[in-house]
C-alpha cells in the first residue's frame, strides 16, 4: 500500500503519506469548524544542502518535504521529512479520488468508498 490522503475523519483534517517504507500521519491540532470553510494542505520540497535543486529527484524516486494543514487560513498541523513517492501506479484501479477513495486507499485508517458526506463547493489542486 502507497500513495497519500487528505480526509476529515474524528472531526479532524488528516493527512497521511505512505510510500511504502514510511508512513506519516498529520491531523490538525483544532477541530474542524461546521458551516462553510476552506481547508487546505501544501507541500513544500526541501531544498538539499548538497546542492540538489528544486524538482531533482531523489533516487529512489521519492521527494522529501514539509507537510502544511491548514483551516480557514490558519495553520493547523504541521511535519517536516515527508516523503512522497514520485509517479502513480495501481494494480487495483486505484487513482485520485475526490470526496471518495477509489482502489486500495494510502491509508489503513478508513475504507474505500468512505464517502466524504458533506458539500464540496470547489477543489483546487495546485501543483509548483
Amino acid at each position: 500500500m502507497g500513495g497519500f490522503a487528505l480526509y476529515a475523519k474524528e472531526g479532524r483534517l488528516v493527512y497521511e503519506a505512505n510510500d511504502g517504507d514510511d508512513h506519516i500521519v498529520v491531523r490538525s491540532n483544532v477541530p474542524l469548524p461546521t458551516g462553510k470553510l476552506t481547508v487546505a494542505c501544501q507541500f513544500t520540497r526541501k531544498v538539499e544542502d548538497s546542492g540538489t535543486q528544486l524538482g531533482q529527484v531523489e533516487q529512489d524516486s521519492a521527494i522529501t518535504g514539509t507537510v502544511r494543514l491548514s483551516i480557514n487560513g490558519q495553520v493547523t498541523g504541521e511535519a517536516a521529512s515527508v516523503r512522497e513517492a514520485l509517479g502513480f501506479f495501481a494494480i487495483d484501479d486505484g487513482t485520485f479520488g475526490v470526496g471518495e477513495a477509489f482502489g486500495s486507499p494510502g491509508s489503513s485508517a478508513f475504507k474505500p468508498p468512505f464517502k466524504f458526506t458533506g458539500t464540496l463547493e470547489k477543489v483546487t489542486v495546485e501543483l509548483k
